[in-house]
């Protein structure tokens, strides 16, 4: 019997993990589409477009917030937000632990959670190459770097760090 619940106890965390790994994964696939299809890329926020290019290896070198223009003509924002707290606010929302971290997109006025509460967004950066006037000869493109831990059960928290590079494509019409 005990191996049973042991069998048991496995199956659980190794689910738990594979759901919160999931939504991770369809978060970012889902920021890389809407940038890949965006124009005018700001790092740090704000409008028009604006480099910041990566120094080195560092966590501290990137910008926390990146801002684009989509597909649609909307402008959205990328940022950590951490709980509780108003979406608006640069929170999580009521539901997540205090200080714990989440992926917030903004859309013109209005907040959505990327991440689910099973993962915890410790740090979140970006760097963009190749919006700026300066820079006309290059693709540009958006360097993404998240770390974090996945709650798979109450007693792991198995951290991760991800890095991805998106490029601007523009639109066929």
């Amino acid at each position: 019997m005990s191996a049973f619940l042991t069998v048991i106890s496995a199956d659980r965390h190794s689910r738990g993990l594979r759901i919160a790994t999931d939504n991770l994964n369809l978060a970012l696939e889902d920021m890389s589409r809407r940038i890949k299809t965006g124009t005018q890329y700001n790092c740090g926020g704000g409008t028009g477009t604006n480099d910041c290019v990566d120094p080195g290896p560092s966590w501290g070198a990137g910008k926390e917030i990146f801002e684009f223009i989509d597909q649609e003509d909307d402008r959205i924002k990328y940022q950590r937000g951490v709980g509780p707290g108003p979406l608006v606010g640069g929170g999580c929302g009521a539901v997540w632990p205090s200080g714990q971290g989440c992926i917030v997109r903004v859309k013109d006025f209005s907040s959505a959670v990327a991440t689910s509460p099973e993962i915890d967004i410790k740090d979140l950066k970006f760097w963009v190459y190749g919006s700026s006037e300066a820079a006309k000869n290059i693709q540009p493109f958006v360097r993404i770097l998240v770390g974090g831990s996945v709650k798979a059960s109450a007693t792991d928290n198995p951290e991760f760090q991800i890095e991805t590079m998106i490029t601007q494509r523009e639109m066929d019409l």
